[in-house]
């Protein structure tokens, strides 16, 4: 008897690195065939995407801060969520400097709980600097992805026992790698971005897995690839606002644009640019970091701003207007998700069904106080994008339908990840 799928959704779709016509059959959440639409498999439910719209694989975040806990006035796992869906990000991972910081099993349980209770996409989490470098088993088996270190942390006497730990667990260590010995009197200098990854790679051995999160210059750029080279297991991400904003933007809009690392030159925004156009990175991220309008302004304002809503609009529109390959949207799918094997990011038979419809034949502009994000700020004010994520499934079930939410809060779950890519039946 005929197996009869879930859903068939059918039409212009990025498939291994090119579009093509195609019928994507999903069963149990799952991406279960590809095929041509004529051989599409009998379906509950079939979807036909037409016209100027092409189908994605839903985009990963490797680099959010839904802030929330002690900090839900800023932004929280439903805002921050809805902001992910509105610019066609499935899966976030959430850093641990929260406030309380995640850095015990307890805080953990907590965020972990507060995110099954509001957020709308799927989610994986990273550990801070473990206040007991003991619990490094516990928190093992609640899958977080890795340990994230800070600036401050790279003066901590543990360190180099728990990079060893980590080394012999397999679990990555993210670096924000700025030196904080001159941080605190350099804040818009290079040489802390410089000095903190010559200390990060003096420290570490070839074996455990080092993510340098953030790179914004040239020279740390050219430092880690000279290291790939020499064998160390080391991969790097980089923004959306390094790759398109330079330094200059700070004499318009001063602390809305500040942010750490801080913007750089334009040799150095131009340098990142073509970093990805040239497929280096491993991952580019957002680093979306958003805080009340008051805390951007004054002497000191807090570093970042939110970015989910409109970093792939952002990139989809540099491809569409032939500035950047095709191929760069794994940058922001494929690649980050298999940096941590988690089964999202392309549309292959065994991963979950996260796909998003793009509607390419509109053209809008950036709009912070429209955000759904509570930060409703952005260095991208006014920019145009030439692009609209129209809808969004997640799992196989459509969340986001033309600019309406159709999933409650605590629709996300924790993110499924593969043992191993090429097994992923038996995950």
């Amino acid at each position: 008897m005929e197996q009869v799928v879930d859903k068939v959704i059918a039409g212009k779709a990025y498939v291994d690195g090119r579009i093509e016509e195609v019928a994507i059959a999903i069963d149990d959440e799952r991406i279960v065939a590809i095929t041509k639409p004529s051989k599409a498999p009998r379906a509950t439910e079939v979807e036909i995407v037409k016209g100027k719209r092409v189908i994605l694989p839903g985009m990963v975040d490797i680099h959010v801060h839904m802030r929330d806990l002690g900090q839900s006035y800023k932004e929280d796992w439903y805002t921050g969520t809805f902001s992910a869906i509105k610019g066609g990000v499935t899966l976030v991972i959430d850093m641990p400097n929260n406030v309380p910081p995640i850095d015990s099993v307890d805080a953990l349980r907590r965020k972990m709980e507060t995110a099954r209770e509001k957020a709308l996409v799927d989610y994986l989490f990273y550990m801070g600097y473990p206040k007991d470098i003991k619990e490094l088993d516990k928190v093992i088996r609640m899958d977080i992805v890795g340990i994230k270190l800070y600036p401050e942390d790279l003066k901590k006497d543990e360190l180099k026992t728990l990079l060893s730990l980590c080394s012999k667990m397999g679990l990555p260590v993210v670096f924000h790698a700025e030196d904080p010995e001159i941080l605190h009197i350099d804040r818009l200098g290079e040489m802390p971005e410089i000095r903190g990854i010559e200390k990060v790679l003096d420290m570490v051995d070839y074996k455990v897995h080092v993510h340098i999160t953030h790179v914004s210059l040239s020279k740390v750029a050219e430092r880690i690839i000279r290291a790939r080279g020499l064998g160390y297991n080391i991969t790097f991400d980089v923004t959306i606002h390094h790759m398109l904003l330079n330094n200059n933007i700070y004499d318009k809009l001063g602390g809305l644009a500040y942010v750490r690392p801080p913007l750089r030159s334009e040799e150095n925004r131009s340098y990142i640019f073509n970093l990805v156009k040239g497929g280096l990175p491993n991952a580019i991220i957002t680093d979306h970091a958003p805080h009340t309008l008051d805390e951007k302004k004054g002497e000191n304002p807090s570093p970042g701003f939110p970015g989910l809503e409109i970093a792939f609009p952002l990139l989809f529109t540099q491809i569409l207007d032939g500035k950047l390959p095709l191929n760069v949207i794994d940058l922001y799918s494929a690649k980050p998700a298999t940096l941590f094997n988690i089964a999202k990011g392309s549309i292959m038979v065994g991963n979950d069904a996260d796909l998003i419809v793009v509607r390419y034949d509109v053209e809008r502009r950036v709009k912070p106080e429209d955000f759904v994000s509570k930060a409703k700020y952005s260095p991208f004010k006014g920019w145009t994008l030439r692009c609209e994520v129209e809808k969004v499934f997640i799992r196989g079930n459509l969340v986001y339908d033309t600019q309406t939410l159709l999933v409650r809060r605590g629709y996300g779950r924790q993110g499924r990840r593969f043992k191993c890519r090429t097994l992923w039946a038996q995950a």
